[in-house]
C-alpha cells in the first residue's frame, strides 16, 4: 500500500500479534501449509542487515502465508506426458483495504514432455471480478514457474465496478510439491497499472493449493539389474545473444542421442 517500503531481514523470527487467523490448509501428507491473518502486527526480531526488531501493523487488512516442501528436482525430472491441477483450497482474495473475496476457479495444466506449463485463474474481490491466465516454460531441475507481467506471460482481466482504467498487473508464482508431484501451489499478487516509481494504488494477495488425482507418470524407470538404453532430447541450444528458441524448426537445434546405462 502506499507508505510502506520493502524491509528485508535475514535469519529473523517473524511473529503475528494479534489478529485472526482464517482460510488454514494443510494438504494430507503436509507438502503445503496455507493460511490468512487479519489485523494484529507482524513482528520481526533478531536477524541481520539491518538486524533490530520491527513491527508493521496490518490494521483491517490481511497477510497470506505458503509454506511448501518442493517436488524433489531428481523426480521431477523423470515426468512425462501432461497432467491437469484443479482447484483444491485458497485463501480469500484481500486487497489493501481489508476488503476480502473469493477465489472462483482455479487450474495448471503441465506438459512435461514439452517443458510447458498453462494456468487459469479466476477471482472475486470487492465488486470486481479478474480473469488470470499464463503460461511459462518448466527448466529441468527446477520445480517452479512464473506468471508475471515483467516475463509478458501473463494476461489479467477485470470486470464490475471500480476497475482500474489502466488494467492491472500481476506476479504469480508456482511450485510443483508432495513427494510424487500430486500437489501445486500458486501465491499471487494483482495490482492495478502504476506510472515508475509511483506506489501501487491497491494490491490484492492469496495463494491456491492445486491437486490432481492421479501423480505425473514417470517416464524413466531404471532396471534394479542388466543394462538399459534410453534415448533422450535435450532442450534447445541458445546461440549468444539469444534469450529464447527460434520460433520454427525448433526440434532442429536440439541435442538427441542414446543413452546405455549398465
Amino acid at each position: 500500500p502506499p507508505g510502506y517500503e520493502p524491509t528485508q531481514l535475514t535469519g529473523a523470527n517473524v511473529t503475528f500479534v494479534g489478529g485472526v487467523h482464517h482460510d488454514g490448509f494443510r494438504t494430507p501428507d503436509g507438502a503445503i501449509v496455507i493460511g490468512r491473518w487479519e489485523g494484529g502486527s507482524i513482528v520481526v526480531t533478531g536477524g541481520s542487515a539491518p538486524g533490530g526488531s520491527a513491527s508493521f501493523p496490518v490494521g483491517p487488512r490481511s497477510v497470506t502465508y505458503d509454506v511448501t516442501i518442493p517436488l524433489h528436482p531428481g523426480i521431477f525430472g523423470t515426468f512425462t506426458g501432461s497432467s491437469t491441477y484443479s482447484l483444491v483450497a485458497a485463501t480469500q482474495p484481500a486487497d489493501a483495504f481489508g476488503n476480502v473475496g473469493s477465489v472462483t476457479g482455479a487450474v495448471v495444466n503441465a506438459n512435461f514432455g514439452q517443458q510447458v506449463v498453462t494456468g487459469n485463474v479466476s477471482l472475486a474481490v470487492n465488486g470486481r471480478s479478474f480473469s488470470v491466465s499464463g503460461n511459462s516454460g518448466l527448466r529441468p531441475g527446477d520445480t517452479g514457474f512464473t506468471f508475471a507481467t515483467a516475463l509478458s506471460n501473463i494476461s489479467i482481466g477485470c470486470t464490475g465496478t471500480g476497475c482500474a482504467t489502466r488494467g492491472y498487473q500481476g506476479t504469480f508464482n508456482g511450485r510443483f510439491a508432495g513427494t510424487d508431484g500430486r500437489w501445486a501451489t500458486l501465491t499471487y499478487r494483482v495490482n492495478p497499472g502504476r506510472d515508475p516509481g509511483q506506489a501501487f494504488a491497491d494490491m490484492i494477495v492469496g495463494s491456491i493449493v492445486l491437486g490432481t488425482p492421479t501423480p505425473p507418470t514417470v517416464g524413466i524407470v531404471l532396471p534394479p539389474t542388466g543394462t538399459a538404453n534410453l534415448s533422450f532430447t535435450g532442450p534447445s541450444i541458445l546461440l549468444p545473444g539469444q534469450f529464447a528458441p527460434p520460433l520454427t524448426d525448433i526440434s532442429a537445434d536440439r541435442i538427441s542421442g542414446t543413452l546405455q546405462a549398465n
